[in-house]
């Protein structure tokens, strides 16, 4: 038999079979290094303490320094926010930082750049004061994919810091009913799927030269508490410390019943707007509790006592569920529920016309019943008869018996129970 030469022809049905299953492995790593990023549950960042973020801080080269951190934590704050910043302020922001007890949110205009990204973060994560990466203030809902896929990124170089972002406040009704801004919230969480959010809602304005409170600021506790419990997803507000707008010069009473009113709805955060008046903005703002250069103002020292409460019961709010939040008056907020019945011990609440918030919150094996007073410019005689033996916490964190059915709630002021 004679042999002859025959050229292999390849089969392409095995090389197409081997092409796709190279696409399919592909596919499945690039899937799995998806879904392998970690988006870590929520942890206080700042440990024992109560969170307490002072926004609008250092923002120059010539304010940020150890001396003015010190007088930042002086003031109560743990947390810094500068909101304008330059990759060599941000460093310098770190460095003046250290070993004052404030964490830093990062600021770096990298960290806003999804080609920066991965060298950015990897610069900060290993940094022991790091307390996240600030991506973008008020954000609407249609720009939600947008920054998802730059917690993405910072997630896959860091999974322990947390991408913050702050949120709208319910801003006009007629714009934005309830369920709108409660559906703002939830596709928030559903999307970005942070640890923790985040919003604002200044209440106290001045109108026709009166001090009112807006009638949205109930409403958006109630939602944000709502959306929070079901969610497992603890929320943060703000205090505004800067007199801007309509805005007037805030006071002890008001901060004390902005501050009090969130922890009473389950805040786990409080933040402030700012701790710096600032510079560059087409909104012009006055008084704030530093100066340009970082010294006490007034206000320093009203923010100081109400930082220092929020401190001395972090034993009550720190870490607090929510059970139920109601109130009194002759004309209840929009959107709370009227108080019908209390926890026991206690059988019976009366407030004068303007009411009362009254909440019940449950830490540590310990029931808590929190009343804040509705009016900011007068005070309250409040009648609570209860059946059993209750303590009364004062807001330098003392524990005492309390016998006495009537009390007086100052403007704006609050009053905790306990019992076990």
């Amino acid at each position: 038999m004679k042999s002859s030469s025959i050229r292999q022809i390849p089969n392409t049905n095995v090389l197409y079979k081997t092409f796709v299953l190279i696409c399919i492995n592909i596919i499945a790593i690039s899937c799995t290094a998806s879904t392998n990023i970690i988006h870590p549950k929520y942890v206080n960042p700042t440990g024992n303490e109560f969170p307490i973020l002072g926004s609008g801080t250092f923002s120059f080269e010539s304010n940020i320094n150890p001396k003015n951190f010190r007088i930042l934590r002086e003031a109560g704050f743990n947390i810094s926010l500068a909101m304008v910043a330059t990759k060599a302020l941000t460093i310098q922001t770190l460095e003046a930082a250290e070993g004052s007890g404030v964490k830093i949110i990062v600021n770096d205009p990298d960290i806003k750049n999804l080609n920066t990204i991965p060298t950015a973060v990897s610069s900060y994560r290993d940094k022991p004061n790091v307390m996240g990466y600030y991506i973008t203030d008020e954000p609407k809902a249609d720009a939600f994919k947008k920054w998802k896929e730059y917690r993405d990124l910072i997630y896959e170089y860091d999974s322990i810091h947390i991408p913050y972002i702050n949120l709208f406040p319910i801003v006009d009704r007629k714009r934005q009913p309830a369920d709108q801004y409660e559906s703002y919230l939830r596709d928030f969480i559903d999307i970005l799927d942070l640890p923790m959010f985040s919003y604002d809602n200044y209440p106290i304005i001045k109108q026709n030269g009166e001090i009112i409170i807006k009638d949205t600021f109930y409403e958006n506790l109630e939602i944000a508490a709502k959306v929070s419990t079901d969610t497992q997803i603890p929320f943060w507000a703000f205090c505004l410390s800067t007199r801007h707008l309509n805005y007037p010069l805030p006071t002890k009473t008001h901060l004390t019943f902005e501050a009090f009113s969130a922890l009473a709805y389950g805040a786990q955060g409080i933040s402030y707007y700012n701790y710096i008046a600032p510079r560059h903005s087409s909104i012009k703002h006055f008084e704030a509790p530093a100066d340009s250069l970082g010294r006490k103002t007034k206000l320093w020292y009203i923010v100081r006592d109400v930082n220092q409460q929020i401190q001395n019961l972090s034993f009550v709010f720190l870490g607090a569920k929510l059970i139920g939040v109601w109130h009194t008056g002759n004309q209840i907020p929009i959107g709370t529920t009227r108080l019908t019945e209390l926890p026991n011990p206690f059988k019976n609440l009366k407030s004068e016309k303007e009411g009362v918030l009254v909440s019940h919150l449950v830490n540590n094996g310990h029931q808590y019943l929190v009343i804040v007073n509705h009016d900011i410019l007068k005070s309250q005689l409040i009648s609570l008869d209860k059946e059993t033996y209750v303590k009364r916490i004062y807001p330098d964190g003392k524990v005492k018996a309390h016998s006495s059915s009537k009390f007086k709630l100052d403007p704006g002021g609050y009053a905790i129970f306990s019992w076990d």
